[in-house]
């Protein structure tokens, strides 16, 4: 007899999948079932690129508020308006 195939994983699992949080067994099976499904790739591919967009925002917000502190000549983390 056939094994049922897996639903699709909640959103959330899919989440703590591509951020390495779920148990290995439970990964085995997210990992087989996005393996057969395009739609839960897709969803992952969607949610690594969120994780990506959002890393990058900060990595340059973060570095513009540096250099204008240095340019101000601001060492302190939080500045004092000028």
């Amino acid at each position: 007899m056939k094994k049922p195939a897996m639903r699709h994983p909640e959103d959330d699992q899919i989440l703590r999948f591509a951020d390495g949080e779920l148990p290995a067994r439970v990964a085995r099976k997210i990992r087989t079932h996005l393996n057969a499904c395009w739609e839960c790739r897709a969803q992952l591919q969607e949610i690594e690129g969120t994780i990506s967009n959002c890393v990058g925002y900060r990595k340059n917000i973060l570095k513009a508020i540096f250099l204008l502190r240095r340019l101000r000549g601001s060492t302190s983390i939080k500045g004092s308006p000028r």
